[in-house]
């Protein structure tokens, strides 16, 4: 590319910048959720859970819940 002078160091060190910026952004915007319900593990996985499965699931929901992170 930068033989056929598509890209030179300033415009790839540009890119990159803006790419960490975009993914820094996304990295905070993901940790600023609440966490999934644990529940949620199994969910979309297979197109019919198998029983080994749903008795995992079933021994997951009976426990209690833990506490938060910092807390």
């Amino acid at each position: 590319m930068v033989a056929e002078g598509l890209t030179d160091d300033a415009k790839d060190a540009a890119i990159d910048e803006a790419l960490q910026s975009e993914i820094a952004a996304a990295v905070q915007e993901v940790e600023n959720l609440p966490p999934p319900a644990r529940a949620s593990l199994f969910d979309d996985v297979y197109a019919t859970m198998p029983w080994n499965l749903r008795e995992q699931k079933d021994e997951l929901e009976g426990l209690p819940r833990a506490p938060p992170h910092g807390g």
